[in-house]
């Protein structure tokens, strides 16, 4: 039996500044483009997959995975966050025992099992530009637009307090709407 520590899925989505708090994991065994289905002669074992929910960053029981008895196995992860409309899927190779962190486990081609060089989605490629260059546009348009006591930090520390907030305002979210973006001008 294999344990994934859980504590760095409040981080899976690269985002530390806004955490998982609500959602699922689901794991079930995978093998080329479906679950894994064991075929023994007359018997047939179908998957179970394992969902678990998190509640306010904290799993409701742990990520235990049972690996077949010849070793490792490959996986997928599915991460769903409630709050925050978003989800991850990985394909992971999992040791046939012991601990090991969410973060450190290897991502695979679920076909192959071979290691695979994961590299930013689109969207988040363009959720990180956005992000190096909202700044730099803010400053810009506060210079051309002066406005009485806004300021620049007194901008940036209200978004932050609405982000932060315990219900923050949609139009804070990690992964603002595109539309929002472009017809603001912010990119």
């Amino acid at each position: 039996m294999t344990l994934i520590r859980a504590i760095p899925l409040q981080n899976a989505f690269g985002d530390t500044a806004s955490p998982l708090r609500n959602g699922t994991v689901s794991v079930v065994p995978w093998a080329g483009v479906r679950p894994y289905v064991r075929v023994d002669g007359a018997d047939v074992e179908f998957p179970v997959e394992l969902t678990i929910r998190i509640r306010d960053g904290v799993l409701d029981q742990e990520l235990e995975i049972t690996p077949p008895p010849s070793g490792e196995a490959c996986v997928r992860i599915r991460i769903e966050d409630t709050d925050r409309r978003r989800t991850l899927e990985r394909f992971v190779l999992v040791p046939a025992s012991g601990e090991v962190d969410f973060e450190d486990l290897v991502d695979v081609d679920p076909s192959s099992f071979e290691p695979v060089d994961v590299t930013p989605s689109l969207i988040e490629t363009i959720d990180q530009r956005v992000q190096d260059n909202i700044g730099p546009a803010l400053d810009e348009y506060m210079a051309e637009h002066p406005l009485e006591g806004a300021t620049t930090e007194y901008v940036d520390d209200t978004v932050t307090a609405h982000a932060e907030s315990a219900t923050p305002h949609p139009v804070y979210d990690d992964m603002p709407s595109l539309t929002l973006i472009f017809d603001n001008g912010l990119v």
